[in-house]
């Protein structure tokens, strides 16, 4: 994956593998350091050629908030975004320039039928990306 074809100039994750289908780039444009932001994350996640999970595993934020605002799939394609608490989940298939809603309760996860990007808006406490309580496969229903 190219990181250097992505926007901005800030701090930049590779996160998840090709093997699980979820290797991504997440450049970092509000963030901690140094800006010292301790209530609010806005990030952009592009995921590879290949992969098409955004996040993988499901994962919850206790102590906050996010919108995705989905970029760039194809009019005739979308992302099912996964919501609900972990045993009791629904989806939402949603298109280029529409957003998602998920709150600290939902499980935060989506898959696209074709190359995508969103863009993450974080706020609320504990804005540390690592800072998530995964969900594993055998607890999704």
């Amino acid at each position: 994956m190219d990181a250097a074809a992505l926007p901005g100039d800030g701090a930049r994750a590779p996160l998840g593998a090709r093997d699980t289908s979820d290797e991504r780039i997440v450049p970092q444009f509000v963030r901690l350091a140094p800006t010292e932001s301790r209530r609010i994350v806005m990030r952009m996640t592009r995921p590879g050629t290949g992969p098409v999970w955004n996040t993988m595993p499901a994962h919850v934020h206790e102590r906050r908030s996010e919108a995705y605002p989905r970029l760039d799939p194809p009019q005739d394609q979308a992302v099912m975004h996964p919501m609900g608490e972990p045993e009791e989940t629904r989806h939402v298939a949603v298109r280029n320039a529409e957003s998602v809603p998920s709150p600290s309760r939902s499980i935060h996860a989506g898959a696209g039928t074709a190359s995508h990007a969103f863009v993450r808006a974080m706020a609320g406490d504990g804005v540390d990306h690592a800072d998530v309580d995964t969900v594993g496969l055998d607890v999704l229903r």
